[in-house]
């Protein structure tokens, strides 16, 4: 069991396991790349997202002892996690035919192999590519139930789909999974972003900024023809998913809801959780034209991590206009007691940056007084 501190609202239960389409009751690793030219394909694609330096050549294995994410855009993420490679979300903003604002395509994510794809929610732009991705690959989705018939319904095929969460369940229910040897991951639905009154009990002032794009990286890329709003997709439940490697804890979460209105105070469960010391978290949501960023630093404060990276900043606030928010964010948590370390992500040249966002699990920086994860 693993431990949680101050263990007052929450019920850890064991995963549900599906596989779409079979009667199969466990998951797997995606399947083996033995062909030679997808085992090429395989090694180029994941030494261009990671970089050459950090890809064994002659397999494509990622370091073991390190956690690296890439921000291909949105909220989607290609993540060496602990040697596992996984996908955060599965979309390409624009969709565009070929590397174009963002220098990735559909294809690139399947030429990665990943071994899973953890869906944050089924909205066009998280979700729109997690079934074709699982069929191509044999990568194993890993979200709600109604994820899983999302990715069922888009892949066509029989996919293996892990579902944490059944319909109807409530907002702040836990589970804890090990589909991934070797990381402790732990799962907590929440609510996605929705307008409110205004709270007055905060700096009206702070108000969400327009999105205000940079004029130069207009002119460098200018709006392709694939640039349209698609309202394919459910939201199925929304997860934040917290993976813990020895003492380092990552915790995600692609949208962030003014959870205090729905009954359970949600925040309370996310303080509960182990320390985490990076929090990918979404920094845009329906609720920034009546309270600002009220419901992100509330985020942030309740996971109160060491480090803070952004996403989904690029949807509506592109073209380099998410500075406007980041301001706006650190004004915001100017109340609140959390203080973590900012690496943004700015769009398009953040994306596919290699490094930047790559953590050596066995730093002492993340030793504290939680136990490690010993799977």
């Amino acid at each position: 069991m693993i431990h949680i501190r101050r263990l007052t609202v929450l019920a850890l239960t064991t995963l549900v396991l599906t596989a779409c389409g079979s009667d199969r009751s466990e998951g797997s690793k995606a399947a083996a790349v033995d062909d030679p030219a997808r085992k090429a394909a395989m090694i180029a694609a994941r030494q261009r997202f990671f970089g050459a330096e950090n890809v064994d050549p002659r397999t494509g294995g990622l370091a073991a002892d390190e956690v690296h994410m890439v921000w291909v855009s949105v909220s989607t993420f290609a993540v060496n996690l602990a040697g596992h490679m996984v996908l955060f979300d599965a979309y390409i903003h624009k969709e565009e035919d070929g590397p174009a604002y963002v220098p990735a395509t559909t294809q690139d994510l399947i030429d990665l192999a990943p071994e899973f794809v953890f869906l944050g929610h089924g909205h066009f732009d998280h979700a729109l590519d997690g079934g074709a991705i699982a069929a191509a690959t044999g990568a194993t989705v890993v979200g709600t139930q109604a994820h899983c018939d999302q990715a069922l319904a888009q892949a066509g095929t029989e996919i293996r789909c892990v579902a944490l969460f059944q319909p109807d369940e409530p907002n702040g229910a836990v589970r804890s999974t090990d589909v991934l040897p070797g990381v402790c991951t732990l799962a907590v639905l929440h609510q996605h972003s929705d307008a409110v009154p205004p709270d007055p009990t905060r700096d009206v002032t702070n108000i969400a900024p327009l999105p205000i794009p940079s004029a130069n990286t207009l002119l460098l890329h200018p709006p392709g023809p694939s640039v349209k709003f698609d309202a394919t997709g459910d939201e199925g439940g929304d997860v934040i998913y917290q993976f813990r490697v020895g003492h380092f804890a990552l915790t995600y979460h692609d949208t962030a809801g003014p959870v205090e209105h729905n009954g359970l105070d949600v925040y309370e469960v996310l303080r509960q959780l182990p320390k985490t010391d990076v929090q990918n978290g979404s920094v845009v949501g329906f609720n920034m034209p009546t309270n600002g960023m009220r419901d992100h630093a509330q985020y942030v404060d309740a996971i109160n991590p060491k480090i803070f990276v952004p996403n989904h900043q690029d949807f509506v606030y592109e073209y380099g206009a998410s500075e406007w928010i980041r301001a706006a964010l650190e004004a915001e948590l100017e109340s609140y007691a959390a203080r973590p370390e900012m690496r943004w992500l700015t769009d398009p040249q953040d994306y596919l940056k290699a490094n930047y966002l790559k953590f050596k699990v066995g730093d002492t920086r993340w030793i504290d007084d939680e136990a490690p994860c010993s799977r």
